[in-house]
């Protein structure tokens, strides 16, 4: 149905714009991922360089009981027996924000943890542990979780490149595929103009080098051929037609003859000559029927095998 409705070149510039749109929504599917991927590894390293911050300020005795947020949304510190006793001012006075602690002999740790104790959402939370005289104690640190369509300056612009693209790939495809399809159009609406009247008229060639020249050149090739091929035919019912015209006049003339002057006409003689007549005009259209009967026994020529 669609190719009865659209034209070559809008049908070949519509696959073309789908799949350049595909092309396109991929990549930037990829990108948008890879984006989200790098925030999540920047995000984790983040709340990781907050939390060392905060134990780095605790063993150096620096640490104040309301943490300024440097780097992260949330900071909390628990001693040995699991007291907060300092946090960001959100947290002040709250429960532990999580539980976990790094184990196998890693002193960090970096976990996804949804609607911990006095925040929303999902964070990225790292936790730190250390020792102090009195025990091991941790530091915990939060940020919010990137969202895949966190980076929307990156997705419009991505968007708006990739219709940029179709659109290009579309109008560029639908010109060119047109432009050839113009060539092929010329060549048919000349080739539809020729009669016999006119054998001796060509079609144009263009003047560019490839397919649609060839075509060209092989119509026009063909064209001389039929010509060629008319006037031999010209040529040949000329003669026949002379051949044909002659003993005809013989033998009309005999007749004429004998029957204006009846009783001095030498009837046997009268008779023998129009015989002699006939048997030419005889032998003339033996001989077209016999050339029209070879041509239709001949075998064509062969084509030649495609590739494949």
């Amino acid at each position: 149905m669609l190719g009865s409705r659209w034209s070559l070149a809008a049908r070949r510039a519509c696959v073309i714009g789908w799949l350049t749109a595909l092309i396109c929504g991929g990549v930037s599917a990829l990108v948008v991922v890879r984006a989200h991927e790098r925030a999540v590894e920047s995000n984790r390293h983040r709340v990781s360089e907050a939390a060392q911050h905060v134990v780095l300020l605790t063993i150096q005795n620096r640490l104040p009981s309301v943490v300024p947020a440097d780097g992260a949304v949330a900071i909390q510190v628990l001693n040995a027996r699991g007291q907060v006793v300092a946090a960001t001012r959100q947290l002040a006075g709250k429960a532990p924000m999580a539980t976990f602690r790094a184990r196998g002999g890693s002193l960090i740790a970096v976990r996804d943890v949804c609607r911990p104790a006095g925040l929303q959402g999902c964070m990225t939370v790292a936790s730190a542990q250390f020792l102090k005289p009195e025990g091991m104690w941790v530091a915990y640190a939060a940020n919010p979780v990137p969202a895949v369509s966190g980076n929307a300056a990156l997705s419009l612009s991505l968007a708006g490149v990739s219709v940029l693209l179709t659109a290009m790939a579309t109008a560029g495809t639908y010109r060119s595929v047109g432009g050839v399809l113009a060539l092929f159009e010329t060549i048919r609406a000349e080739l539809a103009e020729i009669t016999v009247h006119d054998i001796d008229r060509r079609v144009t060639v263009p003047a560019t080098h490839d397919e649609v020249r060839r075509l060209a050149e092989t119509v026009n090739s063909l064209l001389d051929r039929l010509e060629a091929a008319l006037e031999r035919l010209q040529r040949y019912n000329f003669d026949v037609s002379h051949d044909l015209r002659t003993p005809i006049t013989s033998i009309r003339l005999l007749l004429e003859e004998a029957v204006m002057y009846p009783d001095d006409t030498q009837w046997p003689r009268t008779a023998t000559k129009s015989m002699e007549e006939i048997e030419r005009l005889h032998a003339v259209v033996s001989d077209v029927a016999d050339l029209g009967a070879a041509r239709r026994r001949q075998p064509p020529p062969p084509r030649p095998a495609r590739p494949r």
